[in-house]
């Protein structure tokens, strides 16, 4: 039976905040930022013999220091535009605007990649470049702008430093660590000093699924063997998602770092519940393969581990929603939208679902409260 809530419209909550806005920036944005060498290795690399070509060429970044999925996943989603947003008036528009939100957490597009870049001290230096963009152009623009500290996981000493470098700055209110193509998995030791550093600074952190750099990356063998937007989109998300987080359990960060918090994004929220039983399961097989853990995996799960709505699969279906957040338990959900990538969530959808699927209180927890506590807004 439905619960019923004297929530009539997105208006009568107290706040709504989503942990998952997207900015959509390019090269072009924050590589005037780089720091030395990089800035001008950037843009020289390739500077041409004929003098008349130099200045055309100087004004373009290299292509190909991200890698590039479209050729073998092409974003064939029936969308022929893409919306930009690189500006504070970009972020109003959409999300404020359009969505009825009224605190961002934002997000990157691009630099979800960045875990991928072939260049391990470029990539620390675009983490820098990044933030110090991010923080100058968009952040400081509206105090209901709030971002997360970008950080390259291939140089962890670096990324801890980073950390330790923003920390004081109120706008950065979380880590996000580029989880897409993170090679080792997110639980190995390599990258205790991100960990540590978070937990210094009192930082929660993002793990944002990214489908094509898993594909190229971590999953591989899904690049050589599928030839369909449909076949990775669908599975890729959360099979990061699992494989990161059974890696972080097994590994036992939760108990080595028990303040640090953690975010899952992206990746939908049915596969959760399953998670967490099946790998309770498996625990009770083979305990000596994570000897460092004192409780049930589930239990790490249900205290360092939170996890964002969209793509809220099922929405046509009140009572799937109503029993997978009843499983989560929905002081672990988040709202997100997504906005602007081509598959994000209308909130008000959302919301006209859980309001009459959910008490109040939860309703209320979901769409801002329980961000308010993962953040300390």
């Amino acid at each position: 039976m439905a619960k019923t809530s004297s929530l009539q419209s997105m208006d009568d909550l107290p706040v709504v905040i989503d942990a998952d806005a997207h900015v959509r920036e390019s090269q072009e944005d924050f590589f005037p930022y780089l720091e030395e060498p990089y800035n001008q290795w950037i843009h020289t690399r390739n500077k041409p013999s004929d003098p008349r070509e130099e200045e055309r060429v100087r004004s373009k970044v290299v292509k190909s220091v991200y890698p590039s999925p479209g050729a073998i996943h092409p974003d064939f989603t029936g969308r022929a535009d893409r919306v930009i947003v690189n500006s504070p008036e970009d972020v109003k528009e959409g999300h404020f605007e359009k969505l009825g939100i009224n605190k961002v957490v934002l997000t990157p597009s691009q630099n979800l990649a960045l875990g991928a870049v072939h260049h391990d001290d470029l990539a620390a230096a675009i983490a820098s470049a990044y933030n110090e963009w991010m923080l100058d152009t968009i952040l400081d623009a509206d105090p209901d702008f709030y971002g997360s500290i970008l950080i390259a996981p291939q140089k962890p000493e670096e990324a801890a430093e980073e950390i330790d470098r923003r920390a004081d700055e109120e706008k950065f209110v979380a880590v996000q660590f580029p989880s897409a193509g993170a090679n080792p998995l997110m639980g190995h030791e390599q990258y205790y000093p991100i960990y540590e550093a978070a937990q210094d600074a009192g930082l929660g952190i993002h793990m944002h699924s990214a489908s094509q750099i898993d594909m190229i990356s971590t999953f591989s063998f899904m690049a050589r063997g599928t030839s369909r937007y449909l076949e990775t989109h669908s599975t890729l998300h959360s099979a990061e998602q699992m494989t990161n987080l059974a890696s972080l359990l097994t590994h036992g960060v939760p108990e080595r770092y028990p303040d640090v918090q953690f975010l899952m994004q992206e990746a939908g929220i049915g596969w959760l519940p399953y998670f967490m039983r099946r790998f309770d399961h498996e625990y009770t097989i083979a305990r000596d393969d994570a000897p460092w853990l004192t409780q049930m995996p589930s239990e790490y799960i249900r205290s360092n581990f939170q996890i964002s709505s969209q793509p809220m699969e099922g929405i046509e279906e009140p009572e799937y929603i109503r029993s997978m957040i009843n499983l989560l338990g929905p002081e672990n959900l988040l709202f997100s939208s997504d906005y602007p990538h081509h598959d994000f969530d209308n909130p008000e959808a959302l919301f006209n679902v859980l309001r009459g699927s959910l008490e109040e209180a939860d309703v209320e927890a979901i769409f801002g409260g329980n961000a308010q506590q993962f953040y300390n807004l």
